[in-house]
Order: structure tokens, then C-alpha cells, then sequence
């Protein structure tokens, strides 16, 4: 265990000037640079090949923000420093033209809120105002793993979730630095070798985890992505689920409720996503489905000492710390205590302790903010806030983005993909993949984030909110994208919200599929979304008996009765015939199934509640999705092909009814 500090160095400068004189000062030792450009003969990591360094242990490492800062390289790399390190910040001379002015000018308040100097790179004096760092020698990495009291009794916890009684998962929460990477790859270590055959490794993307499978060193441990362990289901003696703060927890559920044996494990204020709303969001689940989960948590760095001060700069430089409001919520608030603010990033900016709530607000919504958010927040022109608030906290925030107003000549260029320009998600997508070059014609407000505080919840906050970005809205239509689930859609729907796109591959660290919805603010943004709607319920169509021949059937029927148009022409009296003679016995499916591919969608978005149990589900599967009866069988419980048959036969008999009364 590592009980010493680690320490921070700010030095101000052109790039060459500060990098020329780190070379001088730091002769002896082998630092690390985080850059976007290479400098002489130093080891150089690209921002984007941060998360490489995870597991690693760093004892100097350069961090270049004079000409870009990449708020995630840095929250990742700072973890990999052991104490009696350091880190250097290179930072921008004055009056250097930054692309992330804002957040630059944050830092150097929040570096003198921690008595951390900046230093001029041309001060010739500057070595002898450098701390003392360990050398090489003094940091000499040790073969062998001693584990504190903390990491082993979580060894022992891990372990028992394998060998104990089923469906009691344990819950490992951690701060950075703490040893949990240590403790779940050493408990998979010792279950491999006592006897153990399988057990998967699964988070959000395998670097994450990179540190864990090292210290398995199993060839029984293997690695599995969020979105294949959740349709797939590999059979496994034991699931370990680390950084589950950044998946969705209705997947973490749906594993939950399949693996009798499994952990999960998140950081609590990191990089990768924070864990503090994932605890909010999973512990419901956890006490109605197994309610003999434990917790266990890891108080203790290991990598550093106590009450480190890098520790507690990053934590307030990229807000890993941050929290909504904690006031005590009364128990019925009347709607007109609740006010509506629209503020620019600036502004916020300039109020710390605002910024703060926002931000811990959007920790506990979303399963995948992170530093790089904090960065945009600040620093994109083109974001605006919009806030509710009580008693002057935040009770729900909204991050909209301005998109599109391309010229028609750029449109057609996005049309015929030839060009992509950075940002505007909404119009790109219906101007290429619905082939709509009108769509990056007009302009939008997407809605990227909302979120509400868990007291105020289920009070159509979030709604009101909503009504206030149209309202202040002066684009043709607003939009969202979201990795769709059911309570998605319905929130957005409540909205008059409408589907118009659908991905076609689930997002890996979701295991959703994005989806696109608009809400008409002009005519010409009503004409827009007419359009995409049916485009999209063509290719919706289409899809589901190919690339979503797979998608949840409950989704499917939910976004069938969303509101989407008819486009497909009445079914001619020899159709319902046949379909009639379908449900009645007299033919088979075979017969009939063209007719009952062109009649369904529209039937089933016209359901009315008629069908029960999993008639529908049924109707998915086999008349849209195209799949065989063993395949129906399997997934919906039923004895054999006769007996889908006859479920199938039956439910749309209950759905006839309205046009044989109609024709009577």
C-alpha cells in the first residue's frame, strides 16, 4: 500500500517552451506525455489512447492542454499516478486563442482554490520551486500483490457469490485508486483455481477491465460486452460486471434476473461514468428481485495516501464529486413555487456552486456522464440551459443544442455523403439515412440531456420543462436521440414527441438501440416530420424481418401504437377474406401470410387492449420478425406448433372484430 502523496505542478506557456524546459528539469526520469504531438524523443500517448494506461502505474506524467484539453485523457491518466508522483499541466500562455476558453479559465480558478501556483515556463529559477519526486529506483514495482484488510474481505465476498447460495449478488463500490480491479481479478484468480470453469468479465468496453484480466491471469476468464452478454447468454459460473454505473440498468436487470451468480462493481466518482446514480437507480431492482444483495464498499487509496491533493483537485476540476441538492424535499410543493431559468454556459460557469448542482444532477440521471461533458457544457457555443428550480436549487435541467440551417448546397453534400460536419446528430441522420436533404435545411433545438431530480419525479416535471424549451424555441422543430426503451418512449410521447428514426445496431455499452424523435415547432418542420414518419414506418417495416429481426417484441408494438401513420393501402376484401378464413381454421398460415404482413402493423397499432397474455408478442415474432415456430415456441413458453397456431388464430380473430362489426 502506497501512503504517500502525489503532487501538481501548473506551467504556463507556448508548448515548445514548456515541453523544452520539463525536458531539463526532469532529467533522470522517464515521464509520460499526453499529447496530440510527439516531442522529441519523451513517450507519447495520445489523448485518445488514454485509457491504454489503465492499469499502469505512473510515477511523472505531462499533461499537454496549451493547445486542446481532453477532460477524459486527463481524469484517466491522473489515476495511474502512484504516490510520490507527479503531475504536470501544461497550460496556454496569456491571450492564447483556446478552443475551450471556458473551461480553461476554470481551471485556473479552481488550481488557486488548491494553492497550486502557476508557473511561468521561461522563469530559468523554476527547478528549484519543483517538489521533490521519487526515482526510479524508490518506485520500483513489486511482483507481489499484498492486498489491505478492505480488498481481501471483498475477495472473500466475491468468492462466496460463487460458491454460496444462488441469486445473493454482491454490490462493490469504489473511488479510483482503491483496489477494486485488484480484488475482483484476484478472486477470479483463486475460483479459476479452485476449480472454476467460467466466468465472464463484462463493462461498458474491455480497457475498462484490462487491469482485472491481468490480475485473473485465467484462461477461464474471459471478457463479454454489455449488449452480447444480454442476448446471447453465455452460460458462466459467475458474472463480473465492472463500471455497471456506465450500463443502463434495465439490462443490468435483465442479467440480474438470469445469472444467479453474479457482482457488480462501479467506481463511485470516476472517468468511465459515476456510480452515484447507478446506486440510486439499481437498488429498487435489487430488493424486489434479490433481495439478499449485499454492499460492500472500498474507503481506503491504495495507490496513494489519504486526503491526496491531486486526488481532490480532479475531483473538483471535472466535478467527479458533484451532487444535486440534498434540502430535504417537503411532501407536496405547489407548481408555482417552480421556476423556469435560460441560462448560457458562461454564466453558469461563473457560478461554481450552481454548476456543481447541475452537473451532480446529470451524474445521477444519465449512466454515462462524463468529464467530457463537463468540457462541452462549458465551452460549446452552441448549448444553451434551461432549469427548473425550487427555492433556488435545481430540481431539472435540459441541454439543448442548436443543429442544422445548413445552405442547400452542404445539405446535398450530407445527402450524397460526402460530408459530415462535427455535431448537428439529428439533422445528419434524416438528411442521409432517411434520404431527407430538406432536414439539414432547417433548424432544430435537440434536447441531448434532460434530467430531474429523483424527489420530483413522477410529478411531470420533466414535462413542464419541455413545454419551457418549446416555448423559447425559435427552431422548426425540437428533437431528441436516445438509446430507446419503453419508458423512453412513453416520456417523450406525453410530450408529442414522434419516432422517426431507429438505429439499426444496439449501441455496445447499452445494448439499446438509438432512436430519434421530433416535435414540429413551423410548417415546415410539421411537413418534415410527416415525411420521416413514413419513411421510417417503410424501412421500420422492412427491418424488423432483417437487421431488427431481433428487437424486443414489447418495443416493437410500443413504437407500432406511437402514433405513426397509415401508409399502406386498405387490405382488399379478398385479403380479409383470407384472413378471416385464417383466424376461423378453415387455411393455414402459409396461405395467408402476405396478407397478414401488409394488415398487421396498422391492426396492432389499433389494438385497444383486445389482445391478452402474449397473443401479440406472437404476431411480432412470427408474422413481422419472420421467425420459425420452434424459435415463437421457445421464446414464449408454448407446447409445440399446434398451440402457437392456435394463439395466433385466436388473436386475430379478437382483432377482426371491429371491421366484421363495421361490415355488418
Amino acid at each position: 500500500m502506497n501512503t504517500k502523496h502525489r503532487s501538481i505542478v501548473a506551467l504556463r506557456g507556448h508548448r515548445n517552451t514548456s515541453l523544452d524546459r520539463c525536458h531539463t528539469i526532469l532529467e533522470g526520469h522517464s515521464p509520460k506525455l499526453i499529447s496530440h504531438i510527439k516531442y522529441n524523443n519523451t513517450q507519447n500517448i495520445p489523448y485518445s489512447k488514454a485509457s491504454t494506461e489503465l492499469g499502469q502505474e505512473n510515477t511523472i506524467v505531462i499533461f499537454d492542454a496549451t493547445e486542446q484539453l481532453d477532460a477524459n485523457a486527463l481524469g484517466v491518466i491522473s489515476g495511474t499516478i502512484i504516490g510520490g508522483g507527479l503531475l504536470i499541466l501544461l497550460l496556454p500562455p496569456s491571450g492564447y486563442d483556446h478552443p475551450n476558453p471556458v473551461f480553461i479559465k476554470r481551471l485556473y480558478r479552481i488550481l488557486k482554490h488548491h494553492n497550486i501556483p502557476i508557473l511561468d515556463a521561461t522563469d530559468p529559477k523554476i527547478a528549484s520551486r519543483l517538489p521533490n519526486v521519487d526515482s526510479p529506483l524508490q518506485q520500483k514495482k513489486t511482483l507481489e500483490i499484498v492486498l489491505s484488510n478492505e480488498q481481501s474481505d471483498a475477495v472473500d465476498a466475491i468468492i462466496k457469490v460463487a460458491k454460496g447460495h444462488r441469486k445473493r449478488p454482491l454490490v462493490l463500490t469504489a473511488d479510483r485508486g482503491r483496489g477494486k480491479s485488484t480484488a475482483l481479478g484476484i478472486a477470479a484468480k483463486r475460483l479459476t483455481e479452485s476449480g472454476l470453469e467460467r466466468i465472464i468479465v463484462c463493462a461498458p468496453a474491455k480497457a475498462m477491465v484490462q487491469p482485472l484480466l491481468q490480475h485473473a491471469e485465467a484462461s477461464g476468464v474471459t471478457y463479454c460486452a454489455p449488449d452480447l452478454l444480454d442476448r446471447e447468454h453465455p452460460k458462466a459460473d459467475l458474472v463480473l460486471i465492472d463500471e455497471a454505473g456506465a450500463i443502463p440498468v434495465p439490462l443490468l436487470v435483465r442479467l440480474l434476473k438470469h445469472y444467479p451468480r453474479i457482482v457488480f462493481s462501479t467506481t463511485l466518482k470516476g472517468y468511465e461514468g459515476n456510480g452515484k446514480g447507478f446506486a440510486i437507480r439499481f437498488q429498487k431492482q435489487l430488493h424486489a428481485i434479490t433481495p439478499n444483495w449485499r454492499a460492500l464498499q472500498l474507503d481506503a487509496p491504495i495507490r496513494w495516501g489519504a486526503n491526496d491533493p491531486l486526488e481532490a483537485l480532479i475531483n473538483d476540476l471535472l466535478l467527479l464529486n458533484a451532487e444535486p441538492v440534498t434540502r430535504e424535499i417537503p411532501g407536496s410543493f405547489e407548481q408555482d413555487q417552480i421556476h423556469y431559468q435560460l441560462l448560457a454556459p458562461q454564466s453558469i460557469a461563473d457560478n461554481e456552486a450552481l454548476l456543481r448542482q447541475l452537473f451532480g444532477l446529470l451524474i445521477i440521471a444519465h449512466y454515462q456522464t462524463r468529464p467530457s461533458d463537463l468540457a462541452q457544457l462549458l465551452d460549446s457555443p452552441d448549448l444553451s440551459i434551461h432549469l427548473l428550480t425550487y427555492m433556488n436549487d435545481i430540481v431539472a435541467a435540459a441541454i439543448v443544442s442548436k443543429e442544422g440551417g445548413f445552405t442547400s448546397e452542404l445539405s446535398q453534400q450530407i445527402y450524397n455523403g460526402e460530408r459530415r460536419p462535427k455535431g448537428n446528430l439529428v439533422p445528419q441522420i434524416l438528411t442521409f439515412q432517411l434520404g431527407m436533404p430538406q432536414a439539414a435545411s432547417l433548424t432544430t433545438d435537440r434536447v441531448m440531456r434532460i434530467a430531474v431530480h429523483p424527489d420530483y419525479q413522477r410529478n411531470h416535471v420533466g414535462s413542464r420543462l419541455l413545454e419551457q424549451v418549446r416555448q423559447h424555441s425559435s427552431a422548426d422543430y425540437l428533437s431528441s436521440s436516445f438509446g430507446l426503451h419503453a419508458d423512453l418512449l412513453y416520456f417523450w410521447r406525453e410530450s408529442n414527441y414522434h419516432i422517426a428514426y431507429l438505429g439499426l445496431r444496439r449501441e455496445a455499452s447499452s445494448g439499446y438501440h438509438s432512436a430519434v424523435m421530433l416535435h414540429p415547432l413551423t410548417p415546415e418542420g410539421e411537413l418534415l416530420l410527416q415525411e420521416s414518419q413514413v419513411a421510417f414506418k417503410r424501412h421500420f417495416s422492412a427491418q424488423l424481418a432483417d437487421s431488427l429481426k431481433f428487437y424486443e417484441p414489447d418495443l416493437v408494438l410500443a413504437i407500432l401504437n406511437s402514433g405513426l401513420p397509415t401508409i399502406e393501402k386498405p387490405c382488399s376484401a379478398q385479403a380479409f377474406r383470407d384472413i378471416t378464413r385464417f383466424a376461423d381454421g378453415v387455411c393455414g398460415y402459409d396461405l395467408v401470410m402476405s396478407a397478414l404482413v401488409r394488415w398487421l402493423p396498422d391492426a396492432l397499432a389499433d389494438d385497444s387492449g383486445r389482445l391478452c397474455g402474449n397473443e401479440s408478442q406472437l404476431l411480432v415474432l412470427r408474422v413481422l420478425q419472420h421467425h420459425d415456430w420452434a424459435y415463437c415456441c421457445k421464446s414464449l413458453n408454448l407446447s409445440g406448433r399446434q398451440h402457437a397456431l392456435k394463439r395466433m388464430q385466436q388473436a386475430v380473430a379478437k382483432l377482426l372484430k371491429p371491421v366484421s362489426s363495421l361490415e355488418q
